[in-house]
């Protein structure tokens, strides 16, 4: 190891007046306060108005001490009221002296103000401002600089300042831990951090010796954590690469070397502490001098404490014990007590801390119990947050409770999670810092406990414009575990499978998840059932909405169905295909695990059976059949026709008997995937497919197409088949062979509007309307009234889409019309 041996000489000063040789700032140091002593150091509250009894009648007695350790010509400073007016002042100061001076006010807060500047900018002062016992602040200032602290407040303080210090020995020493030595040296010291508390470092002053006329350019510093009194190499806590100084100063030189005074911002470094035990770090520092020479660390063998300083002589890869000395240097900042809120440990996801209250007071909290303070800050995405104590470490009965700052709003609280310990989970907004109290359940309830924070991301479909699609015969594992509740824009919706007198609405009370269902076949008709029963873990319900999720609207929901265990859910509901559907899994004041199964059952065309065909004659030609649900078509159950197979083709029904010979015609609109067309003979029109014939014509083949056509015989029944296996679509029936039914008009008589939507209106032409009487395409009666006036409006509202039959009877005489409900 390469040390300074020569012996010091004591500089003589040269610019006619004295100057100190070292000038160090006075903080509280680590290692020499005892551990029960910094635990009961003031803590700042970080609140600018006094605490309730800390005004005494007339006002506050601050107290302010400034002294310096050389000269003290250049401070001055000044104790300032809430309107920022001086209330006290001092300064100049004799050298190597002190001052303190008192004063009386009830204005608050307070501003401190002090000043080292002048011709030589050499003044060190240190400073020490109260209240009430209690230090609002204290520092010491460097010459040629001024500081000014801000929200004074009687009684309360600051953080506990603290940090590592050994003090010079008047140059005694130095070790070399730059270039220019071989082989290359580098040299660590020690930084003690006091039990239960971190310690975050803002600054460190140290003293280095470089070679005459030459300056510090930077530093490599290097942060390890401690290996049974060595710098641990496997652990590498930080690094700081080409740090430049914040200043140097020369205070002196000795064995031909200048010696400097630096600080380095450290940029509020924090170091963890632990329960009940102090932690050591180590700091190594190598040295960049203007000549990119020899450079060391100042040293003493008088003012050691804890372990003495390293070397390595491999780059920091090995290190060695010096049994005599310690480096000079002074490690300066705060050390956070999370007995109080102001100096809660921050923690992150996946973080376990574990402590004691048994000797923490109460700061706060939901009770009188002691506290333990610990905050969580997000990572800039909303996310669910828990912070736990049922690990197994906790051994009294304890109760965590969440604020959005000190002394702010509860966030969220719990008691009892796992048998007498604590859980609590909160929703965090990214940004905001919540500040979590551990304590207990009454004012005795205290003692060690382990302190758990995980972190879930919110549910990727809590939202509704996040809603995931869902299909026919899927089942979705979900979770509503990290949702909100979604009842501002989820409305209420009544139960529509298994209602209950006492429970008739289905409430939005408890987080849900969205998902969205939209028929993949555009105008295809099928029941839809939402199914969780038997498949969750906690008390569900299903709401169903139409529209978009800025105004949604009730279609079907459930709470429980009677027939599922753990009170799981069921909906039924029939989509239009057309509308996509928001489907929100929500629970009765409970969240969790479920499994929702979409099951599809497509709904056929009325006349998907035969003995359902659609009589074509008896609503007239030319017939359209709007928007048939053809895929929801089935398999005809029986044979087949003659000399045309269609087992296993999907399709619906049509019959007629011509009044006329002529041509008869069939289509499909809108032909998609297999579509075919044929039309068979019958032996009359309560036929079965067995019964049937192909017409044997060559425009009527039995193959795939999307139009056939054939010759026809008057009064011979006659069927048509249709198949669009693809998609929605309308067919068209039409031919030559009919009178019209212009035959069954009545003279003067009009309905309007056709299409119709809501209501159809009739007029008489001069008549009295007697009757009307709307068939459907099967035959049946679906609307009757009495009328006895010269017109009529008929609400058709609740018919469906489709072609319907009018009759009407004008002063005895019969007219038969079609009409459309669209």
């Amino acid at each position: 190891m390469k040390k300074i041996t020569i012996l010091i000489a004591l500089l003589a000063c040269t610019l006619g007046f004295a100057q100190e040789s070292v000038r160090e700032t006075s903080r509280i140091t680590i290692e020499d306060v005892p551990t029960e002593r910094l635990a009961n150091l003031p803590m700042y509250h970080n609140a600018f108005t006094p605490l309730p009894g800390d005004t005494p009648e007339g006002g506050d007695i601050w107290t302010v001490t400034v002294s310096v350790p050389g000269f003290g010509d250049e401070v001055s400073w000044e104790l300032r009221d809430d309107l920022g007016v001086a209330i006290l002042s001092g300064g100049p100061i004799a050298t190597g002296g002190s001052e303190t001076l008192m004063v009386n006010t009830s204005s608050s807060p307070l501003e401190f103000f002090i000043e080292s500047i002048g011709t030589f900018n050499d003044n060190t002062p240190t400073w020490e401002v109260s209240c009430s016992g209690v230090v609002a602040t204290t520092g010491t200032l460097a010459g040629g600089t001024d500081a000014t602290e801000s929200g004074l407040v009687c009684g309360v303080g600051l953080p506990p300042v603290c940090g590592g210090e050994n003090l010079t020995n008047a140059f005694e020493n130095a070790f070399f831990s730059s270039p220019g030595t071989f082989p290359d040296q580098v040299i660590a010291g020690d930084l003690t951090v006091p039990a239960d508390s971190d310690f975050t470092l803002d600054t460190m002053l140290t003293e280095i010796w470089v070679n005459p006329g030459q300056t510090i350019l930077s530093v490599d510093i290097t942060i390890y954590g401690d290996a049974a009194g060595s710098p641990d190499t496997g652990n590498v806590i930080t690094t700081f690469a080409g740090l430049a100084p914040d200043s140097q100063t020369n205070v002196g030189s000795n064995f031909g070397f200048d010696i400097y005074d630096v600080s380095f911002d450290m940029g509020g470094l924090s170091l963890s502490g632990q329960p009940g035990t102090t932690t050591e770090y180590w700091v190594s520092m190598y040295i960049f001098a203007s000549d990119n020479n020899d450079a060391g660390w100042g040293a003493t063998s008088v003012s050691s404490v804890a372990n003495n300083l390293h070397f390595s002589l491999d780059g920091g890869v090995t290190w060695t014990l010096d049994t005599v000395n310690d480096v000079v240097a002074t490690y300066i900042g705060t050390c956070a007590n999370n007995d109080e809120c102001s100096g809660a440990i921050a923690m992150s996801c996946g973080d376990v801390e574990t402590g004691d209250t048994s000797t923490n007071t109460d700061t706060g909290g939901f009770n009188d119990s002691p506290d333990a303070w610990y905050s969580y800050t997000g990572s800039g995405d909303p996310e669910f947050v828990t912070f736990s104590l049922c690990d197994g470490g906790t051994a009294y009965d304890s109760r965590l409770t969440v604020y959005d700052v000190c002394g702010g709003v509860e966030i969220a609280l719990n008691d009892d999670a796992c048998g007498l310990q604590s859980e609590v989970s909160f929703l965090s907004d990214g940004t905001t810092t919540y500040f979590v109290a551990v304590e207990g359940f009454g004012t005795g309830d205290a003692g060690a406990f382990s302190l758990e924070v995980s972190c879930n991301p919110v549910a990727a479909n809590d939202l509704c414009d996040d809603a995931i699609a869902v299909s026919c015969g899927d089942v979705i594992s979900g979770s509503t575990n990290f949702a909100t509740i979604d009842d501002a824009v989820a409305g209420n919706c009544d139960d529509t499978f298994d209602p209950t007198p006492f429970l008739p609405t289905v409430e939005v009370v408890s987080p849900g998840v969205w998902y969205s269902y939209t028929e993949p076949i555009p105008g295809f008709v099928q029941d839809i059932t939402l199914d969780l029963c038997d498949a969750a873990d906690f008390d569900t319900k299903i709401s169903v909405y139409s529209g978009d999720c800025g105004a949604l609207v009730c279609v079907a929901a459930n709470d429980d169905n009677d027939d599922c265990t753990g009170f799981t859910s069921t909906v039924e509901f029939q989509s239009d295909g057309i509308s996509t559907y928001y489907i929100l899994v929500h629970g009765f004041n409970q969240t969790g695990n479920f499994d929702l199964s979409v099951n599809c059952a497509p709904v056929p065309p009325p006349n998907d059976m035969i003995v359902n065909s659609i009589d074509v004659d008896e609503i007239g030609f030319p017939y359209t059949d709007p928007a048939v649900n053809m895929p929801g078509a089935t398999v005809e159950a029986g044979g087949t026709p003659a000399d045309c197979d269609n087992a296993g083709v999907r399709g619906v029904w049509y019959n007629f008997v011509p009044e006329m010979g002529g041509t008869a015609t069939a289509s499909v609109t809108t032909p998609a995937a297999y579509t075919s067309v044929t039309f068979y003979t019958a032996p009359d029109e309560d036929s079965v497919e067995t019964d049937l014939v192909l017409v044997d014509y060559f425009d009527n083949q039995c193959v795939p197409g999307a139009d056939a056509s054939i010759l026809v015989t008057a009064g011979q029944p006659y069927y048509v088949y249709v198949a669009n296996q693809g998609g929605v679509t309308d067919i068209v029936i039409d031919g030559d062979f009919y009178l019209g039914i212009g035959d069954t008009e009545i003279q003067g008589f009009s309905y309007f509007p056709n299409p119709a939507e809501n209501q159809l209106n009739l007029r008489s032409g001069g008549g009295t309307i007697e009757s009307a009487i709307i068939y459907n395409i099967l035959g049946q009666e679906v609307l009757s009234e009495r009328v006895g006036s010269s017109d009529a409006q008929l609400n058709v509202a609740n018919l469906s889409v489709g072609t319907y039959i009018l009759k009407v009877v004008v002063d005895g005489e019969l007219g038969i019309y079609k009409i459309v409900k669209q």
